[in-house]
């Protein structure tokens, strides 16, 4: 179970890593962002691609749910407490974002640029801050789930400074 749980949250991590650096493409421009999305949606949209993403996300979920499910008590370190809470929170986050994009193109075979996704999330405060939320919240549990994972190797400790300046300098280029 921990095993499958780490697979699937390392192909979520890999798509969420391409979206947040899709995200960073919007100090270049719009355009840049538009661009990249074609390139990674060519992928992450294709039959092998949904079913490995949605597939991981329900799965990840699922594990989660079944491991605080069999658990005797609910004590645990407060890290462990802050990542699984964190976790809990993207879903109802995150069905927003995916009903008004994977939706939108799925049903209605409508693909929605940058330029509305920005006009429509400056456009109410509270969808910036949903979005702003989701994407420091996602990011913080990605972080957990990978520094609690590679911890014990000793490759890790060299490169903890260098991972520590990436997991803080995507998200603020990427909210930028």
């Amino acid at each position: 179970m921990r095993l499958l749980r780490l697979i699937t949250g390392l192909v979520v991590a890999v798509f969420v890593v391409g979206h947040f650096l899709n995200h960073s493409l919007g100090v270049v421009s719009i355009e840049a962002m538009d661009r990249m999305r074609v390139a990674l949606a060519f992928w992450w949209r294709s039959p092998v691609g949904t079913a490995l993403l949605y597939g991981s996300l329900l799965t990840h979920f699922a594990l989660a749910l079944a491991s605080l499910y069999g658990r005797s008590t609910l004590r645990m370190p407060i890290w462990e407490a802050a990542q699984m809470l964190l976790g809990l929170a993207i879903a109802p986050l995150l069905i927003a974002h995916v009903v008004g994009t994977r939706f939108t193109w799925t049903m209605l075979d409508h693909n929605i640029d940058y330029e509305r996704v920005v006009g429509l999330l400056w456009s109410s405060e509270w969808g910036i801050t949903r979005q702003s939320l989701l994407l420091l919240i996602v990011w913080a549990h990605l972080c957990a789930g990978l520094h609690y994972w590679l911890r014990v190797r000793q490759w890790y400790q060299t490169a903890e400074p260098l991972a520590f300046a990436v997991a803080l300098l995507l998200p603020a280029i990427a909210l930028a």
